[in-house]
């Protein structure tokens, strides 16, 4: 009866041992992000675009309807409603692309309280009529658009 006894306790004892792994594998190594190149930018369309976002971001930073109005399509923006003050336009980025509308990213300089801040926007813009256009706005955490 001891036999028995013996060889299930030897039969389970060699399955744990295949269960269980011998030594633990080092972590696998980290994935680089693919790189992308960045895209083609349409300097004649920043350059265009210069002088409609230097008017554009005052009044978006006053919020004054009838102003933004001159400078927007389609649903009216909203804009920061007096809270800061605008300081200049460091720069402006847009991607070749179609030829009626594009998404660009503009940095901008505010005058705050205590200082000044750079934010970066990402803005829809269409063409209508041989003029630029902002559809929509939208903050963007990417300081470096280019």
């Amino acid at each position: 009866m001891a036999a028995p006894r013996r060889a299930r306790l030897r039969r389970r004892l060699r399955r744990a041992r295949r269960r269980r792994p011998s030594r633990a594998a080092p972590p696998p190594a980290k994935a680089a992000l693919p790189q992308q190149a960045p895209p083609q930018r349409d300097t004649a369309l920043e350059g265009e675009l210069q002088p409609i976002l230097a008017a554009f971001f005052p009044a978006y930073a006053a919020g004054d309807q009838t102003s933004l109005s001159r400078y927007t399509a389609g649903n009216p923006i909203g804009g920061l409603a007096g809270s800061v003050e605008f300081r200049s336009l460091a720069e402006v980025v847009a991607p070749q692309g179609e030829a009626g509308a594009r998404t660009v990213t503009a940095s901008v300089v505010w005058r705050v309280a205590g200082g000044e801040l750079e934010q970066a926007y990402e803005l829809d813009m269409v063409r209508k009529d041989a003029t630029w256009y902002v559809k929509d706005i939208r903050g963007t955490t990417d300081p470096d658009p280019s």
